[in-house]
């Protein structure tokens, strides 16, 4: 049953300091369900008030009672505060031998699982090392979430709560995420609606989120935003609109040169007499449809740079086909409408597409 055998160990310190100044974790494992509570410390005299707190939840959600706890002989756990809090409650506590890991294996493997998922998370998010603090608290939120082999690959929170989790609110940690303003905040009717940011965990309210607003520079509770679960990355934060929507200017364009219906009568009357134009008229003309043309050789060339190196673009003429005539083989169309079973047949005439003539 749960609470009937914990596993607890401390962890740290680790470096650098996260965000909230915390630098140990201390780990407790429940030996029955596999389910974990991870705890951030920034000193190890406070691992006594953190187990109180998980004491206290553990056994008003279970209606079951902490009997044993398994752990090794640091300094923190052999202190006065554990063994009054331990002798007050009538808890046994299993001290392992010194230097002797092994024998308490389940808080020492959850040690490295949890550390190597942060490990993870903080890697995909490109987030920096402070920030695992909020990896750490969401990689022991999904692990409780996760089926394990070792208990038949159930899931401890189901185990452990006697009901199966959801996971409707699951997103990539460090995706990017867009916070909805609220109303009254707004100073314009043409102010954006939303602030940039991106996504670190899971809050302990209903369906509420960690995120780290990059407008305000503050990390905030939320459970009004939007996801974008396929940008995680740092350069996916950084991005601007200026950077992905580019409006070229006016000066882009090269000018086309617009004849009037004057001169094109005066050039097609010199065209009817044979007679060549002026050297100064085709030096202007070629002056004006030059630019013209390098923008419309640029613009045909532009397919051709981004090919791969070694391949060439060539021009292929598609010929027009005359006449496609198909003839249809109607042997498939059912007698019946109904099956000897009387159920209802539906039939459909489909051409074979080996009696397809082209002409």
């Amino acid at each position: 049953m749960p609470l009937e055998c914990i596993h607890m160990d401390l962890c740290g310190p680790v470096s650098p300091l996260s965000k909230g100044k915390n630098r140990y974790i201390l780990q407790i494992v429940d030996g029955y369900s596999h389910f974990r509570f991870s705890y951030l410390l920034s000193q190890k005299s406070l691992a006594a008030e953190a187990f109180k707190a998980f004491k206290a939840y553990a056994e008003t959600q279970t209606n079951y009672r902490v009997r044993q706890v398994v752990t090794d002989n640091g300094g923190e756990f052999i202190g006065n505060n554990f063994k009054t809090l331990f002798a007050n409650e009538g808890i046994e506590c299993l001290l392992t031998a010194p230097h002797t890991p092994q024998q308490n294996p389940f808080a020492e493997r959850a040690n490295r699982t949890l550390l190597e998922r942060t490990r993870c998370l903080l890697l995909d998010s490109k987030l920096d090392h402070s920030w695992w603090g909020e990896a750490l608290s969401t990689a022991a939120y999904l692990l409780n979430r996760t089926p394990v082999v070792l208990i038949g690959f159930k899931i401890p929170f189901s185990l452990f709560f006697g009901k199966a989790p959801k996971t409707d609110n699951l997103h990539p940690f460090g995706c990017l995420v867009y916070i909805n303003i609220n109303k009254a905040n707004l100073t314009s009717k043409l102010s954006p609606r939303s602030n940039k940011g991106f996504f670190l965990g899971y809050d302990k309210g209903h369906k509420n989120y960690k995120v780290f607003n990059m407008v305000t520079i503050k990390l905030q509770i939320t459970h009004d935003c939007i996801f974008h679960d396929t940008s995680v990355g740092l350069e996916n934060r950084s991005e601007s609109p200026e950077e992905v929507f580019t409006v070229p200017s006016v000066e882009a364009y090269a000018p086309v040169p617009v004849l009037t219906a004057a001169e094109v009568e005066d050039s097609s009357s010199v065209s009817s007499h044979g007679s060549s134009p002026s050297p100064s008229c085709a030096q202007s003309g070629h002056a004006g449809s030059q630019p013209a043309a390098d923008a419309a050789e640029s613009r045909l060339l532009e397919p051709a740079r981004s090919l791969p190196k070694g391949w060439v673009m060539e021009n292929v003429p598609v010929v027009a086909l005359n006449n496609i005539s198909s003839s249809i083989d109607t042997s498939n169309i059912l007698n019946s409408k109904r099956n000897r079973g009387r159920n209802v047949a539906m039939a459909a005439s489909i051409p074979k597409s080996y009696s397809q003539e082209i002409s």
